[in-house]
């Protein structure tokens, strides 16, 4: 047997069965929102061990025992699920007025889902001002037990009362998404919210929820829809369709079958001619938990009316999709949902999300979202060959592919000397700054940009800019070479490189040739120094090396370098 107590005060039984305030037998008991007060015991249960459930109740009973337990199991946990021990405050309980005082910790503290609007005594139901609303659901201002405190100086507000029939919600709904820009292979995670209009008397009983989706935009293979829920509770899901149960028990007598999926036909829904195979639709319908059947109260159902304060009641659908692959950067997603409430056959007077609620008629305003395909383009800029100075202004810039959300930022790698790439300034969203170099170093830069959706751009094949900066005590020289047997002769500027010969000038393979450097020191005052020369061969020649070249106040020298191919020839 099954016995529901809600909204009770049992109080000052001393004699009868233990003196327990209630007593239990072989049955499962749920009680919520009562009070258990000033008895010789507060509950007492004998026989097979009941199921018992407790929800937002006070205990009291200091002459004895809250639980007076006869059997295991344990004795249950009053102080978990909304449960407390402690004084409720009456206002003169020796005197039988069992009303509650002012500071009772019950006042404005009720779990007031489908509590009735009047207390034992036909009195509203109303909120305590001054008195923090603890409650939980619509509204969040009932009092706890049987009795509705009426003191007159709470300036207190009563609960509309409820008209007769099944009720009829208006929306206030809302589509959420992700950015404008999204990458090309991210998916779209979408919430979809409804609510019970603030001035409706009753719960909603069914929800259904439409929304088109382009099948040339979104693959409808990857739907996953993953939350439902309303209120407190959520169904964790998964998958492109659903079939489950939402169980509102005890707080609201009812559960809530969901179903969902594409191309889904909802009986009685006047517009369900609109909906295709590419029509993702989710139907709430309240249920009888018994019998699985519609409620039999005409007041059940399990969507109160929206308290704007809180804006606790709401229901929603949560679920994600990819976008088609390949789509062009540019490429718009847009959504929209509509949500009809009790079968009214207003379905697209509630879309969501919409232009302007408080604009009449409605207007849908489509969630866009853009793609972005590809990745942004940058370039470092083009530098003075050498620096005299410490510190060098490097400067750098780009854009993203047409069509793209922009550059949010930019990564710039340095190479000392043609060793390994360094990050010198990692995503920075300026397009210059200085550069401290060290004499006698050489400098190459490149940039990398990343866009707004995180497209980043590939690598480059080479550095974009290069400086050296030159030695500050260096030798004031000019330093020429010619190859004999070929006609060109070139003037080296110090750390430039050169190609010798320059493009376009052939050398007979096998035929002997020489390089001649001349250096000619441009000092007033004889200095000593060393000359260094690199070079490589882009044939099948492997390298070419030079000893370092002595020169002192003005002097001509020659020294053969040694060229080794494949063969070991020399």
């Amino acid at each position: 047997m099954i016995r529901k107590l809600a909204s009770c005060v049992f109080i000052s039984r001393n004699f009868t069965h233990f003196g327990a305030g209630v007593h239990v037998g072989t049955v499962t008991l749920t009680m919520r929102n009562t009070i258990v007060a000033l008895n010789h015991n507060g509950l007492h249960h004998w026989m097979d061990p009941p199921t018992l459930t407790f929800h937002n109740s006070i205990f009291y009973n200091p002459a004895g025992e809250d639980i007076l337990w006869d059997t295991d199991p344990g004795i249950p946990d009053l102080t978990a699920d909304g449960n407390r021990i402690v004084d409720p405050m009456f206002v003169d309980p020796n005197q039988g007025d069992y009303e509650l005082a002012a500071g009772s910790p019950a006042i404005d503290s009720a779990h007031s889902f489908r509590l009735l609007r009047t207390d034992l005594l036909g009195r509203p139901r109303q909120d305590d001002s001054g008195v923090p609303n603890t409650g939980v659901g619509y509204p969040c201002y009932v009092d706890l037990g049987a009795f509705e405190r009426q003191d007159d100086s709470c300036g207190s507000t009563p609960i509309d009362t409820p008209s007769s029939g099944i009720g009829t919600g208006w929306s206030t709904e809302d589509q959420y998404g992700p950015i404008a820009f999204i990458a090309s292979d991210a998916p779209l995670n979408y919430r979809i919210e409804f609510r019970n209009d603030p001035g409706a008397t009753t719960c909603v009983w069914d929800v259904v929820i439409v929304e088109q989706l382009d099948p040339a935009r979104f693959d409808l293979d990857t739907l996953d829809i993953t939350s439902v829920g309303l209120l407190q509770w959520n169904a964790t899901l998964g998958g492109p369709s659903v079939d489950t149960q939402i169980d509102c028990e005890p707080e609201m007598n009812v559960a809530v079958q969901v179903k969902a999926g594409l191309g889904m036909q909802v009986p009685g829904l006047a517009d369900g001619a609109d909906i295709d195979a590419n029509t993702l639709v989710v139907w709430l319908h309240a249920i009888d938990p018994s019998t699985g059947n519609p409620p039999t109260d005409p007041r059940a159902g399990f969507l109160p009316p929206l308290d704007p304060e809180t804006r606790f009641e709401t229901g929603w659908v949560e679920y994600s999709i990819d976008p088609i692959k390949g789509l062009a950067s540019g490429t718009k997603l847009e959504t929209v949902a509509y949500v009809e409430y009790d079968f009214t056959g207003d379905l697209y007077d509630h879309p969501a999300p919409k232009t302007d609620p408080n604009i009449q008629p409605v207007e849908p305003r489509p969630w866009i979202n853009t793609i972005d395909a590809a990745g942004p383009t940058s370039h470092v800029e083009t530098l003075a060959e050498t620096t005299e100075s410490d510190l060098v202004t490097i400067r750098w810039n780009g854009q993203d592919d047409e069509g793209g959300s922009g550059i949010a930022s930019y990564d710039i790698f340095v190479s000392t000397d043609r060793g390994p790439l360094e990050t010198w300034l990692d995503g920075t969203t300026h397009t210059e700054a200085l550069f401290a170099v060290s004499p006698g170093h050489r400098y190459e830069f490149f940039s990398q940009a990343t866009d707004v959706v995180g497209n980043t751009e590939a690598s480059p094949a080479s550095t974009q800019a290069m400086v050296i900066a030159l030695p500050i005590d260096s030798v004031n020289a000019v330093v020429q070479t010619s190859i004999r047997g070929v006609d060109e002769t070139l003037t080296l500027v110090h750390g430039r490189i050169d190609s010798i010969p320059s493009f376009g000038t052939s050398i007979d393979e096998w035929k002997p040739f020489y390089i001649d450097v001349w250096v000619q020191c441009m000092s007033e005052t004889h200095q000593t120094g060393t000359v260094s020369l690199e070079m490589s061969y882009m044939t099948e020649l492997t390298s070419l090396s030079s000893e370092g070249i002595s020169y002192g106040e003005l002097f001509s020298e020659y020294a053969p370098p040694t060229i080794d191919d494949e063969t070991g020839y020399t």
